[in-house]
């Protein structure tokens, strides 16, 4: 039976002899909430058949009156309850009055008598009221949905945790007023703290040289999307997520249409891009119709990058493909072995016990992981002797897997391959782990890029030969410059085991070959990969602080002329007398300690003698500034997608691209090193908190 949910009223529509009409609660969200506020409910979840009857409403709230039966409330109408009213009202005078002396003025003749009429919408006087109070309200919410996004909380937690708040806090004002259910969350994640990071990193796109890094990938969910990171230089340089753009295709004609709208919709100026970076996939990085092939036509000074991560993990897995597939077998055969097997695991840890080894479980070498080959060899000669002891005793009752898995462990070549792959993939992995740092790195590429080379080659090639050749001209084939087989280097635990192993000449020769094939392998890839004979790296060491210090550097031209969107020709005179003045300015001189990014900051902050409001560099700064938004690889997009499959989980797979958007925004908003109950809640999130969030 329909009937009046106002506390102490019995209309009814069974007993209705004055006729009401009944109105149910609206569907949005703010109005819903304005309307439990006036029955002093605001925590009562209405059904959608609840209803108030009319005789709580002003009569000026119902725009079509039909009789006594049948009225129609107008937009934004709100009960009043116990007091129809609409303010200012002129003649009320609240000098010495309280909120109840208030609420009892509405119930005497002069109130009633004296409301004005006329008007659509009424203004809540209990709004006006509470309104001082809902920004603490406000900043708390905001503050649970960081909470929700920086954890990777599910959204239906949200249903519980403000109630229980305020079990928890029921002395508290604002925990009794937080309402903030998944809906509002979600709301608010989109279109309050993800909009707002996106706004301000679009605004600083507007304004600064940036470079874009992409990669495409597939989530859980099955959805393939576009993600775009943008490094830029503002105090310092940032990696800073950009969007997330859903795809159908992923072509290189439809990436680059992708982007292009987002530069055109927001405004952001082609000219200020000046550098992208991806893997070296042939959607992306192709000599022609590729992504990047396209940008470099509109754009003919773009500075491109393949990765380099990825480019050493696949020096890394060719040259993996020169050595016996046994090894690399064994390792994946334990780890099947093992996984998602809890008694194995058990049994297996008293063999660790009784020698004294950490318990430690068995690591998946996974192909598409940079490093997990490499720490799976390790783990494996780590836990060694447990694991022939394990398959000793287990291959008396399983005598198919067990026993194929000891008869590899046994095999002493297999360990000697498992000691060499330790040694050689660490010379790639070391590469690869600097050049995923998030801090710029593109000035070291160089100097680093040959350091690795080298170590690379003199473990098989005569050292002379190698230090008095330029290293663009090195022969990598040729076996005149080759060591005497027995000379090479193989690392120390691989040399250990030699001298005291009684294994045949023959058969270790025939080891060392598998390895000096993996060498010569290795560099092939690297300078296949990586262009030795290219000054532009090698000429960005003057970004080194201590460049500056030692003034090995005369000059800037030989660099600034190959990027001539960044330095006309007619300031190179300039960039090149800021840069002398600069090595002989004793007042900011580089300590050893300091960093690239604080001391170029500190550059950039100097100021003119002559006139203060002007920088002493400029031109330099400016320079150095786009140099420094160049990427030295795209790990920033993978830790995207990374943070991605942390969010939508085989539980939450259902999340849309918007509200993963909004999630990673707001994840960058608290910052990534800063917990979610430090972020500062302004005003510029305040003013998006309303109504319009749902939209």
């Amino acid at each position: 039976m329909v009937s009046c949910s106002v506390p102490g009223c019995d209309s009814s529509k069974r007993n209705n002899p004055q006729h009401y009409s009944f109105h149910q609660f609206p569907i949005n969200p703010e109005s819903r909430e304005k309307w439990l506020r006036m029955l002093n409910r605001p925590h009562w979840t209405p059904h959608k058949y609840t209803t108030i009857c009319s005789k709580h409403f002003h009569p000026h709230c119902f725009s079509v009156t039909i009789g006594q039966k049948r009225r129609k409330l107008r937009s934004g109408s709100v009960p009043t309850i116990s007091m129809p009213v609409e303010i200012p009202l002129p003649h009320l005078s609240i000098g010495s009055a309280g909120k109840n002396d208030l609420f009892r003025h509405t119930k005497t003749n002069k109130h009633v008598n004296s409301s004005p009429g006329g008007s659509s919408s009424q203004t809540l006087l209990t709004d006006l009221i509470s309104n001082k109070n809902l920004e603490p309200v406000k900043r708390g919410e905001i503050l649970l949905a960081a909470f929700i996004a920086e954890h990777n909380i599910p959204m239906n937690i949200m249903e519980h945790l403000p109630q229980l708040i305020k079990n928890m806090c029921p002395d508290s004002q604002i925990a009794k007023s937080i309402s903030c259910d998944r809906t509002k969350t979600t709301a608010i994640v989109k279109n309050v703290t993800g909009i707002t990071a996106k706004q301000m990193t679009i605004e600083k796109l507007q304004k600064l040289k940036f470079s874009l890094i992409v990669d495409e990938s597939t989530d859980r969910g099955c959805v393939k999307h576009l993600c775009i990171v943008a490094r830029f230089f503002e105090r310092k340089v940032e990696d800073a997520f950009v969007c997330l753009i859903p795809l159908e295709e992923a072509n290189a004609e439809k990436l680059h249409k992708h982007i292009k709208n987002f530069l055109s919709d927001n405004n952001i100026p082609m000219e200020n891009l000046i550098g992208f970076a991806a893997d070296g996939a042939n959607t992306m990085m192709g000599q022609h119709n590729s992504l990047s092939s396209r940008l470099v036509a509109e754009n003919p000074h773009l500075f491109v990058l393949k990765c380099v991560c990825h480019s050493f993990h696949l020096c890394a897995s060719y040259a993996c493909l020169k050595l016996s597939r046994e090894p690399e077998t064994l390792i994946r055969d334990i780890y099947n072995y093992f996984n998602n097997s809890p008694k194995r695991i058990g049994i297996l840890k008293e063999f660790q016990q009784f020698l004294d080894l950490k318990p430690h479980k068995i690591l998946h070498p996974a192909q598409t992981r940079w490093l997990s080959l490499r720490a799976a060899v390790c783990r494996i000669l780590e836990q060694y002797g447990a694991l022939k002891l394990y398959f000793t005793e287990t291959a008396l009752t399983d005598h198919l897997n067990a026993d194929s898995i000891l008869f590899r462990l046994k095999n002493p070549y297999n360990k000697l391959y498992l000691e060499f792959l330790e040694f050689s993939l660490e010379i790639f992995n070391n590469m690869n782990k600097l050049m995923q740092s998030e801090r710029p790195q593109i000035h070291k590429m160089h100097e680093n890029m040959v350091t690795v080379f080298k170590t690379l080659l003199e473990c098989y090639m005569d050292d002379g030969y190698v230090s008095r050749t330029e290293v663009s001209l090195i022969q990598i084939d040729n076996p005149r410059h080759y060591k005497p087989i027995d000379d090479l280097y193989l690392g120390a635990k691989v040399s250990a085991s030699l001298v005291s192993t009684t294994l045949h000449q023959e058969d270790i020769k025939a080891f060392k070959l598998k390895c000096l094939d993996f060498f010569i392998e290795g560099a092939k890839q690297v300078k296949k990969r990586y262009n030795f004979s290219n000054d532009v790296f090698k000429q960005m060491q003057f970004l080194d602080p201590q460049a500056v210090k030692s003034r090995r550097i005369d000059s800037l031209v030989t660099l600034a002329v190959k990027f001539p969107n960044l330095i006309s020709r007619d300031e190179l005179q300039q960039l090149d007398t800021e840069w002398r003045f600069l090595r002989n300015n004793k007042d900011l001189a580089p300590d050893d300690s300091q960093d690239l990014e604080s001391y170029w900051y500190k550059v950039t902050a100097a100021r003119d003698p002559a006139n203060y409001s002007n920088q002493l560099y400029p031109t330099l700064s400016k320079f150095v500034f786009a140099i420094l938004s160049l990427p030295h690889s795209s790990a920033a997009v993978e830790r995207i997608f990374s943070s991605i499959n942390l969010i939508k989980t085989k539980q939450r797979n259902r999340l849309n691209t918007d509200t993963i958007e909004g999630l990673l925004h707001t994840k960058q908003l608290i910052g990534g090193a800063k917990p979610c109950y430090s972020l500062e809640v302004d005003n510029k999130l305040l003013s998006k908190f309303n109504k319009n969030m749902y939209s």
